[in-house]
């Protein structure tokens, strides 16, 4: 398994930090998808939602998924 050595937005593509480890007994590949908390605020703000409960936070993973 191939791991990427920094980890980056996948909005805007900043990098935002590195993966330590893995768990060597995964039997699949991890599949990350990391977006930094500026990209994160910024997509809340465009619709025009609050990230304090789990219905927001559902909605914008859904928007963001919708985008790739």
């Amino acid at each position: 398994m191939s791991i990427p050595p920094d980890l980056k937005c996948e909005e805007c593509g900043e990098p935002i930090g590195r993966l330590v480890s893995h768990s060597q007994d995964r039997l699949e590949p991890l599949q990350l998808e990391i977006v930094c908390p500026e990209c994160v605020e910024r997509i809340a703000r465009s619709m025009a939602i609050t990230l304090d409960s789990e219905t927001s936070w559902g909605r914008l993973i859904a928007k963001l998924k919708g985008r790739r």
